[in-house]
Order: structure tokens, then C-alpha cells, then sequence
């Protein structure tokens, strides 16, 4: 952690290529880059201290969220060592974080995360919204860290992801006309009998334009964590999906998901 932090100091206090320096005698001040260790997140921030102290403080209790909804047991670490986190307060800083971890391609992202088991990474840029909503932002992309680290290291289907991570955005501010929306047209789709099937829902992937199958997926995730037969058992569900084969998902997971419904065994 401190070779990286002394590594992208430095790169927040070059200015870039073509960029005119301060006049000779005013040099611009560049945020000093500050930390906060927690119990599984390691928090870097050029933001205000109490500002990023509270988003540090808002990473272990989104933390504890992913914890309860997926059963993990008290004392089991989800990764090695502690998630990095880099909260960047204007878009030079961001740029110049993405460009140095990332290239090009995240430098023009609204943030990314790097899910690796021993101290995954996510940075984020934390301006030009409002604050509930950079909150929301950076528990989605924690969301998908925790995800695809939780016990074995494997790539999940997009539904599983994107619903996730907007259940938790979803959790965090309850008033986000999102979820209205989304309630909506989980609504519609059942009603008009145009939700996609089960089988090929869980396989194929969906772009973030496809409203309809962000708001399918996320209703999936809302339906189990309310069902009480399923209630305390998505953790088991999110488990058996890793052991599957990639080919063979779309009909376990059908199998394992009405299974979860009527509260039977299943191997």
C-alpha cells in the first residue's frame, strides 16, 4: 500500500503534459493525498478530511450490508489484506490516477475497481454529483468486488452483478427515483408477460442502456432477500452459481433457484 501511495502522490503532484504552470510566486496547491485504515478497507482521499473519512466509514458499513445479505459467516475475510480505495476530487487527479493504474479507456470511466483476492482496488472520482449519489456509485462498484471475490474468484453472470449492485444503491438511498422505476417496470414486464426467461436471463449479458434488464435483475435480488424461504440463503445460491461451469448455468441455476424458493435441499 505505501509504494502505491507514494507512487500516485507523485503523479498528483505533476502537472500533465501541455498543462501552464502556476504564475512564478502563486503555485497552485494540490490536495495533499490523506488515508484512513478500517477494518477491511484501506481509504486514500484528496478530499476534505471529514469527507473522506466519512465515505471510509461508509465503505465498512456497505461492508457489513454485503456481509448480511449473503450469510457470510462472522470472521471470514472476503479478500486478502484490505480493499485499496482512491476517492480523487477533481478530474485532473482522477485522470492522471486512471491513466497510471488503468491506460486510457478507465481514464474516461466514472470510476473502475481492479477485483483481485489480495487487496483488490477501486478508484473512484468523487465530483459532479450529488453526494448520496457518488455514495451510491461507489458502493456499486464495491458490489462487484465483494461478488467476485466472495469465497472463489470467478466471473458471475451480469444479472447477478448489476442487480446486486443496484440493490444496494437501491438500500443506501431509498428515495432514488431509480428504484420507483424499476419497481415499475419489473411490474410491466411480468404483467405484459415480457420478462425474459429464467433459462437464457441468467447466461446472456445486457448493456447498462437495457433499463428493462437492469430492472429484471434487480428485482430478482429484492424477491430473494424478501422471500422468507430464501431470506439468509442468497450467499448459498451466489456459491453454487461458482461452482457451475459457464456453459452449464442456465439450467442449474433455474434448477438451484426454485429450489431456494420452496426452501428444499438441492445438490
Amino acid at each position: 500500500m505505501r509504494a502505491i501511495l507514494l507512487t500516485l502522490l507523485a503523479l498528483a503532484t505533476v502537472a500533465p503534459a501541455g498543462q501552464p504552470k502556476a504564475p512564478e510566486g502563486r503555485p497552485k496547491a494540490e490536495p495533499a493525498l490523506q488515508t484512513h485504515s478500517s477494518a477491511h478497507f484501506d481509504v486514500a482521499f484528496t478530499l476534505p478530511t471529514p469527507q473522506g473519512k466519512a465515505y471510509a466509514a461508509l465503505c465498512e458499513r456497505a461492508y457489513g450490508r454485503f456481509c448480511d445479505l449473503l450469510n457470510v459467516p462472522d470472521g471470514e475475510a472476503v479478500w486478502q489484506g484490505k480493499c485499496k480505495v482512491f476517492l480523487l476530487g477533481t478530474p485532473a487527479e482522477f485522470v492522471r490516477f486512471a491513466l497510471a493504474l488503468g491506460g486510457p479507456a478507465v481514464a474516461q470511466s466514472g470510476g473502475f475497481a481492479r477485483p483481485t483476492k489480495r487487496e483488490p482496488l477501486i478508484v473512484m472520482p468523487m465530483y459532479g454529483q450529488e453526494r448520496v449519489r457518488l455514495e451510491q456509485v461507489l458502493i456499486h462498484e464495491m458490489s462487484h468486488v465483494f461478488l467476485q471475490l466472495y469465497r472463489k474468484e470467478v466471473n458471475l453472470p451480469t444479472w447477478l452483478h448489476e442487480g446486486s449492485a443496484q440493490f444496494f444503491e437501491f438500500m443506501h438511498y431509498t428515495e432514488d427515483s431509480r428504484l420507483k422505476h424499476s419497481q415499475l417496470m419489473a411490474k410491466a414486464l411480468v404483467a405484459a408477460n415480457q420478462a425474459r426467461p429464467l433459462r437464457d436471463f441468467w447466461v446472456k449479458p445486457f448493456p447498462p442502456t437495457d433499463r428493462a434488464g437492469y430492472a429484471q435483475a434487480w428485482s430478482l435480488i429484492h424477491y430473494l432477500s424478501r422471500n422468507p424461504k430464501s431470506k439468509g440463503k442468497i450467499g448459498e445460491f451466489v456459491l453454487k452459481i461458482k461452482e457451475l461451469a459457464p456453459e452449464h448455468r442456465g439450467s442449474r441455476c433455474q434448477i438451484f433457484f426454485f429450489h431456494l424458493l420452496l426452501g428444499s435441499k438441492n445438490k
